[in-house]
């Protein structure tokens, strides 16, 4: 296959990537989980427009702002058009999240052509494209969705490369990926371990400098929002440990938690 050829492909998987996720955007109302509304969405209503309902996890201080800040962020324009009806900006949002997830497929692209050619980057990207959980959680502004898309587009950058601008954002988007799902710390670490081992000092050293300072620039965030830096990674964890999953920072490996992965994901239910 050549170069012209994938990338018609590549352009005709997203294009009909975007216009599933358009029509996810605009024909269905439904949430997954109560965190979308209530820790995301009406976070950043309140953040932007100054009034809404407070849920205990932001008066006890559990959750970072991080992520209703980035949904925040594509709300001020609304604000600034006096659209301030949900009817209006959660629609909107979802459809500028479906746009925003296509990173995501090109990112999952360039990593399956780097790592085995032209046709596996295109199956990887028609995957993502098209997988029915991929595309529904695409348009929520969850921190799983972040953080994933975060994560996939610093392993696009930065594997099989050398270049210092390159490690260097991939270090940023890995302390991001964190930062947003603390989960997935031991996943950053040991990537971001693979990515400088056996490079140039110089570039080791200004990857792990962006690594840093965006970590402590997340620990700066709760400073400023909660009072504390990292106040709500040691409740979310400290709660965690005594109220929710006995001693762990997820849920827990039971076979409970893998009949239920097998259930909404192996099943396709």
């Amino acid at each position: 296959m050549n170069d012209l050829t994938g990338k018609r492909i590549l352009w005709a998987i997203l294009s009909g990537g975007l216009i599933l996720r358009l029509a996810l955007a605009l024909f269905t109302d439904n949430l997954s989980h109560p965190d979308e509304n209530f820790q995301i969405f009406e976070q950043a209503h309140r953040l932007v427009f100054g009034y809404g309902l407070i849920p205990w996890e932001f008066r006890y201080s559990v959750r970072s702002w991080l992520t209703p800040g980035l949904t925040a962020f594509f709300l001020y324009p609304f604000k600034w058009l006096g659209w301030d009806s949900p009817n209006i900006y959660i629609p909107a949002i979802r459809i500028i999240l479906g746009v925003l997830s296509l990173w995501l497929v090109y990112s999952a692209y360039l990593l399956g052509r780097k790592i085995a050619g032209m046709k596996a980057g295109l199956v990887a990207a028609f995957l993502c494209a098209f997988w029915y959980e991929i595309a529904y959680f695409s348009i929520r502004p969850l921190s799983e969705v972040w953080a994933t898309t975060f994560f996939v587009a610093a392993l696009a950058i930065s594997y099989r490369e050398s270049g210092v601008l390159r490690f260097v954002t991939a270090a940023f988007l890995l302390a991001l990926t964190a930062a947003l799902r603390i989960q997935y710390l031991p996943l950053v670490i040991l990537y971001f371990i693979f990515i400088i081992y056996g490079i140039e000092i110089r570039k080791a050293a200004l990857a792990t400098l962006a690594l840093v300072v965006t970590i402590v620039g997340a620990g700066a965030l709760d400073a400023v929002t909660l009072g504390k830096f990292y106040e709500s990674y040691v409740n979310y964890i400290e709660i965690n440990q005594h109220f929710s999953f006995g001693g762990a920072i997820s849920p827990r490996f039971s076979s409970e938690f893998f009949l239920s992965l097998g259930h909404s994901s192996l099943y396709l239910h």
